[in-house]
């Protein structure tokens, strides 16, 4: 077997673990952004920005589209049981 094919299946494999990992998270990301008619990523920005005052998430934005969604962060905050919700389901992903 070459080495290079090695290598790629190597490193393969971690990724489809993390995916299979991290669905739940994303479940949960999507149930809840869904009871507030947001995005999954406004979901999950308004997360660690309730986590932590020190943590200080900075979306990038390429477009007016990604600068719209960005927008749709501010003016709403997650339930404490929302909260708990994503950060045990992210705590399950380690």
């Amino acid at each position: 077997m070459p080495r290079h094919f090695e290598c790629e299946r190597l490193l393969s494999t971690p990724q489809a673990l993390r995916a299979e990992k991290l669905d739940p998270l994303f479940h949960v990301l999507e149930d809840i952004a869904k009871t507030h008619e947001r995005s999954i990523a406004q979901a999950a920005v308004n997360w660690l920005l309730a986590a932590s005052p020190l943590v200080v998430p900075i979306p990038g934005v390429k477009n007016a589209r990604q600068a719209s969604e960005n927008a749709g962060i501010a003016g709403w905050a997650l339930s404490k049981e929302e909260f708990q919700r994503i950060s045990q389901a992210e705590t399950e992903t380690r």
